[in-house]
């Protein structure tokens, strides 16, 4: 008969085995929320996660051997394209930028990716690794912060009175036209008309 202090559970046993690398690395990669796309030197889609898929709106065998540029906004291509070329070409061994993905059902999707080359033992280039994180929250938000900024800055500036704004250090932040003329404040770069 087995003492309580010698018994272990199936979940204790399985704690103390030898951990599967290649087992692991795939659940990470699968289970990570982050989107992770692996592209051939045209920009073909070799292969992607779940994420990435849910960010772009197809699934995984839609995506397969499709081009990057082709759902990547048209806007963004240029930059995208020259920073990709940069990257195959060894001019540099990784770059970060903020773009927009096409996505299928047509809604823009903003993400923030970091890009690097997959190297063989010998060195020798694999495909490129896009390692991608869904921003588009956080641009809506700087959208209507900014549009928000602008319809404040158009009252203001209509206001036949002086208004003067300034931080909790007491630097000017915003005035009108009314408060420029009556406080001489000029237009150079020390001041903080927003």
């Amino acid at each position: 008969m087995a003492s309580a202090a010698t018994e272990r559970t199936d979940s204790e046993a399985s704690s103390d085995a030898p951990f599967d690398l290649s087992l692991l690395s795939l659940s990470t990669v699968e289970q990570l929320p982050l989107g992770i796309v692996y592209a051939s030197r045209a920009g073909q889609v070799l292969w992607t996660n779940q994420a990435f898929c849910q960010m772009v709106g197809y699934s995984s065998q839609e995506l397969a051997g499709a081009s990057i540029q082709a759902i990547t906004h048209s806007d963004d291509l240029d930059h995208n394209n020259q920073e990709f070329q940069r990257l195959w070409a060894g001019e540099t061994t990784s770059y970060t930028l903020e773009k927009r993905y096409a996505r299928k059902d047509g809604v823009q999707t903003w993400v923030r990716v970091t890009a690097t080359l997959l190297r063989s033992p010998e060195g020798l280039p694999l495909c490129a690794a896009g390692y991608l994180e869904d921003i588009t929250a956080r641009k809506l938000a700087e959208q209507r912060v900014a549009r928000s900024r602008r319809l404040i800055q158009a009252v203001i500036s209509d206001v036949p009175a002086a208004l003067l704004a300034c931080d909790v250090d007491g630097n000017l932040t915003l005035y009108n036209p009314a408060a420029a003329q009556l406080y001489s404040i000029g237009t150079d770069s020390s001041s903080a008309k927003r």
